[in-house]
């Protein structure tokens, strides 16, 4: 018969608000906590012995891109959501 986990270590990450706020969101909607997710990534990482989700690195297009769109005054402004798939 399987024993219970005794769930006794205390984990702790910082990450920024808005980050925080909309994972807890997410979450919420899931009927999960921050704790519950952080718990199954943990499981599953000890199950796996990998990493359970798919990691890639953006290739040059992607990080052009990305740091671009960190600088507003590069971002093209369109005047409709039509006009943004022309």
């Amino acid at each position: 018969m399987p024993t219970a986990m005794v769930k006794n270590e205390l984990v702790r990450a910082r990450l920024s608000g808005a980050v925080k706020e909309e994972a807890e969101k997410v979450l919420d909607s899931l009927g999960l906590s921050m704790s519950d997710a952080i718990r199954l990534l943990a499981t599953q990482i000890a199950v796996r012995h990998e990493f359970p989700l798919e990691l890639k690195m953006p290739n040059a297009e992607t990080r052009t891109a990305l740091a671009e769109s960190e600088d507003i005054v590069k971002l093209e402004r369109v005047d409709s959501i039509n006009k943004l798939f022309e």
